[in-house]
Order: C-alpha cells, then structure tokens, then sequence
C-alpha cells in the first residue's frame, strides 16, 4: 500500500514532536513564575496545532483506506459518499486549523467573510412589481 509508509513515517513524527514540545512545556512552565505568559501561550498553541494535524491526517488516512476496501462492497452507498466528503475536505482543514489557531490571522478571515456577505447582499437582483 503507497500511502502506509508515509502515514507511518508522518505519525511517528508527529508522535515524536508532541513528546518533545510537551517535555519542553512542562520545564518551562516548572522554570516559569506564571503559567501564562507569551512563551507559554505560544507553546500550547503549537502544541494544539500539531494534536490537531495529526487527527486530520489520521481521519484521511482512515477515509482512504474505507474507501479503498469498501469500494468493492458498497457501491454509491452513504460510507462510501462519507468518505469522498472527507477525503475532499481534508485539504482545506490544515487551512482552517491554522486561521482559527492565530488570532490575526482569524480577525482577517471573519473580515473576509463579513466582507463577501456585505458584496453578496449587493450583488442580489432585487425583485420588482
């Protein structure tokens, strides 16, 4: 199977830099006075954005493999589409679980979206009499 050795490869990875950004964060907050400053902040926030890619890779690894081995059972079925949907939306969740993970980035993005509304609202075609 080509994508087991990289999804092998990818999740000990992963699994390695959890270990060690959480080993890091417990000495910092053991040398720290406050457990709320920025260093702080900033680690657990990597720390959630790493957890998080490793359950979106893990998902996709899963829908690939149900859809490869249900394929031949359950044709059009509602797993079948299930796993499409996910295997489509898994390239726009790294996107997404970054914006929402910086503030900035998040502000600019609900802008964005407010924006497009405002634009949609004018774009619509009035009805007359």
């Amino acid at each position: 199977m080509f994508m087991f050795v990289p999804f092998t490869v990818s999740l000990a990875t992963f699994l390695l830099l959890i270990i060690s950004l959480r080993k890091h964060l417990k000495r910092m907050q053991h040398k720290a006075k406050g457990s709320r400053d920025a260093s702080t902040t900033a680690h657990v926030k990597a720390l959630q954005t790493v957890i998080a890619f490793l359950l979106l890779y893990s998902v996709y690894f899963v829908s690939f493999l149900l859809q490869v081995w249900s394929f031949e059972l359950l044709e059009k079925s509602s797993i079948v589409l299930f796993v499409w949907a996910t295997k489509i939306v898994f390239p726009s969740g790294h996107s997404y679980v970054l914006i929402l993970g910086n503030c900035k980035l998040r502000q600019t993005f609900l802008s964005l979206l407010w924006w497009l509304s405002c634009r949609s609202k004018d774009a619509r075609p009035e009805s007359g009499p």
